[in-house]
């Protein structure tokens, strides 16, 4: 991952597969996860008024594409960038920038750049909250963090957001369920002994990958 540097790159290698009945996988690891399919039917960004916000390091190519590709699940929408700025170039072939996504009139979608260690993303709608920490279980945060919006007892006729326990719908229950290169193991041996029954988690034609290509050569031109 990314699958190349380039759209033209990405598109001549996906060509080359399906010319020569190949399957292929690209590593945007939580693709392999169920939780983050579940995750999207809860969050219904397609009809839900919502903020989101990023946060990633480490350069855009390398890490900023995890956090694309997930933003495609969870919104399945096209990435639209409106705005970019502060560009910090880190490698010859890579770099971070803070930019801002259109997806539709009620989602504001803004990514931040840090040199801290933070891969996350936070959703903010008018009755929950939630942190997604997009690193687990390669640290020894939780996955995700909910509140929800409750009665402010100090502040009378406020609200404010209080920690709550995930609800049963998003529970994961153990790393094994993060395990990955598992997960695509497994799914690769279903799709090749057509027992495959997770067509919505995974596209083995790799056509997904090149939604983040496109978003990222966007900013580097």
């Amino acid at each position: 991952k990314p699958l190349a540097l380039t759209v033209k790159e990405g598109e001549e290698i996906l060509n080359l597969c399906n010319d020569n009945g190949v399957g292929f996988i690209c590593n945007h690891l939580r693709r392999f996860s169920p939780f983050y399919w579940n995750l999207s039917k809860f969050l219904n960004l397609t009809t839900v008024e919502t903020s989101i916000s990023c946060s990633y390091g480490g350069g855009v190519f390398n890490t900023g594409t995890h956090l694309l590709d997930t933003l495609n699940i969870l919104s399945r929408l096209p990435l639209k960038i409106t705005h970019a700025h502060s560009f910090d170039e880190i490698s010859s072939t890579d770099f971070n920038v803070d930019f801002s996504l259109d997806l539709l009139p009620h989602v504001s979608c803004h990514i931040q750049s840090t040199k801290a260690p933070i891969l996350e993303i936070k959703f903010t709608q008018a009755t929950l909250q939630l942190i997604l920490n997009l690193t687990y279980p390669f640290n020894s945060l939780p996955l995700c963090r909910f509140y929800s919006a409750e009665d402010n007892p100090i502040f009378p006729g406020g609200k404010q957001f209080s920690p709550q326990a995930i609800p049963p719908n998003l529970r994961y229950t153990t790393v094994n369920d993060h395990c990955f290169m598992k997960n695509a193991v497994n799914f690769i041996v279903e799709y090749l002994s057509d027992k495959f029954e997770n067509s919505d988690l995974i596209s083995y034609n790799g056509m997904e990958s090149l939604k983040a290509i496109n978003t990222l050569c966007h900013l580097k031109d």
